[in-house]
């Protein structure tokens, strides 16, 4: 289904699953295309040991391709992004924190050990990478405070984005506390020039540990 504004349609959203694989998809939606969720309206669990692998996003009119959140009540582990295709990730009228890969924790839980490995991203039209802790509006569970959450091992290997992203790339903490911790990346080429630094790769660092190699 579409919304009244042409979006708000997901395709694959993995909420509250263990053990999930998902291979050989492709998606063409107006939102998240594959995404994972740990808490939302009434349900919530932790999400565990979940494999997207060989699958292509095509987004028309906004969201973001490759994405965890925003809705991370619970604890997210061991979740692998693999051989993976972006032909086009939206942006819209405004500019809204879409990526073409995406991390979004918008809640209190802990997102750990994740990997994007052999990643493409041919056209970003708002942001190529976007990992936040992020304060954010959508329903994180009924009847739920929210509160910051943390992001700890991400690894980023053999990434390619076709072109230098409008946004540009974006990697940020909540503060002080609630950082985004041990990132690593592995292998980053933006435009076919291999990237080293945070300046090289107009990359927004903020309260996060980067590593580039």
């Amino acid at each position: 289904p579409i919304s009244d504004n042409g979006a708000e349609n997901d395709a694959f959203d993995v909420l509250g699953c263990r053990d999930v694989k998902v291979t050989r998809g492709f998606s063409y939606c107006h939102d998240d295309a594959f995404c994972i969720k740990s808490r939302k309206w009434n349900f919530g669990a932790p999400v565990e040991n979940v494999l997207f692998e060989d699958c292509i996003s095509w987004n028309c009119k906004r969201g973001n391709s490759f994405e965890l959140g925003y809705e991370l009540g619970y604890d997210v582990r061991n979740v692998t992004f693999r051989n993976i295709c972006s032909v086009h990730s939206a942006g819209n009228d405004n500019v809204y924190r879409r990526g073409a890969l995406s991390l979004h924790n918008g809640a209190s839980g802990t997102v750990s050990d994740v990997l994007y490995e052999n990643v493409w991203l041919e056209d970003p039209k708002e942001y190529g990478i976007h990992i936040g802790i992020i304060e954010n509006e959508y329903n994180i569970g009924n009847g739920v405070q929210w509160s910051p959450g943390h992001i700890e091992g991400v690894t980023l290997k053999n990434i390619h984005i076709g072109h230098d992203a409008p946004e540009g790339n974006f990697i940020h903490g909540y503060d002080s506390n609630h950082r985004v911790s041990r990132v690593t990346i592995e292998g980053l080429w933006i435009g076919g020039r291999k990237i080293l630094s945070a300046e090289d790769g107009r990359f927004d660092v903020k309260h996060a540990d980067v590593i580039f190699q």
